[in-house]
């Protein structure tokens, strides 16, 4: 008979009670070493690898707000006025876009593939719809349109 392999995550339990087995008791220090520098690594890799997208998300909202490192040094003769098209921009298309997705109802269509599948794609409709609404979508998207308009890109979390 096959020996029962021991359950790693208990439900109920906290992880501080975990009755399961711990593979660092049982790893060298030479390899716990080699696991700490492989996870730092890929931390640095990450990090190398996000600058210069960072640095561009920081740009972008210093424009949506009206900030402009252009005008820092410039002659006192100069206008201290910066025009700020990408808040212009952003705040006309923002509205133009949720409306063209929430505007014409049904948000979800289900198409059925029978006859007697009808009736069961109509509640799948009304069932979307029904947790579209108390899921408050409208805002996550309305956020994550504006995050993506603004830096580029966004998250969004769904449910």
């Amino acid at each position: 008979m096959a020996k029962a392999t021991p359950r790693l995550f208990v439900p109920g339990k906290s992880p501080e009670a975990w009755d399961g087995y711990s593979f660092l008791d049982h790893t060298s220090d030479d390899e716990k070493g080699k696991m700490i520098q492989h996870i730092k690594d890929c931390y640095t890799q990450s990090r190398d690898w996000r600058v210069p997208y960072r640095d561009k998300w920081l740009r972008m909202y210093q424009l949506y707000r009206g900030f402009s490192p252009f005008y820092e040094e410039k002659p006192d003769w100069q206008a201290n006025y910066f025009v700020q098209k990408a808040f212009e921009f952003i705040e006309t298309v923002l509205p133009r876009i949720m409306s063209s997705l929430y505007d014409v109802p049904p948000l979800f269509t289900a198409i059925p593939a029978s006859q007697s599948m009808v009736k069961p794609a109509r509640l799948a409709e009304l069932l979307l719809q029904k947790r579209t609404e108390q899921t408050e979508q409208y805002q996550i998207d309305y956020d994550a349109f504006k995050e993506m308009l603004i830096y580029g890109t966004a998250f969004e979390k769904a449910g």
